[in-house]
């Protein structure tokens, strides 16, 4: 999801439809809109994403997803692959790339891509993971799923 303020969707939509009075609607309409947003998902955006990545598994063959919560019931590790990831893995998963350098996400979670490369030398996408803490306990988590 992008995260575009009220402004920079109001303007983009301008450009879209050749003009502010085209829209059909005013800065304030968009702003109240955000806002809107903004307090439906409040505290759910977790359930939100994983409720997204179950209906994915329900219309997608060989989605696959695990996910770990804490004592606060936080979502602290999220692992994800799809039928095309998974077909990657296993006709190049003798490279193995594990990168933790992608920087966080406002929740502080890590996004760590496990790449490979296939018989070109270019890089594959294998599985994603969002993790909350870089300790040995997410690692063995990870690599117990993966």
């Amino acid at each position: 999801m992008l995260n575009f303020g009220a402004g920079k969707t109001f303007r983009q939509v301008k450009e879209l439809v050749h003009g502010y009075e085209n829209i059909g609607a005013i800065l304030v309409d968009f702003k109240n809109y955000q806002r809107d947003v903004k307090c439906y998902i409040g505290e759910r955006d977790a359930e939100l994403f994983l409720d997204r990545l179950e209906k994915h598994k329900a219309t997608q063959n060989q989605f696959y997803f695990a996910y770990d919560i804490d004592a606060c019931n936080c979502l602290t590790r999220v692992f994800w692959a799809d039928s095309t990831s998974i077909r990657n893995y296993s006709f190049f998963r003798d490279v193995v790339s594990f990168d933790l350098t992608y920087g966080t996400n406002k929740y502080d979670m890590v996004f760590t891509p496990f790449m490979g490369v296939d018989h070109h030398r270019k890089s594959v996408f294998f599985a994603a993971f969002l993790l909350l803490h870089e300790d040995g306990e997410s690692f063995k988590w990870t690599f117990s799923i993966s």
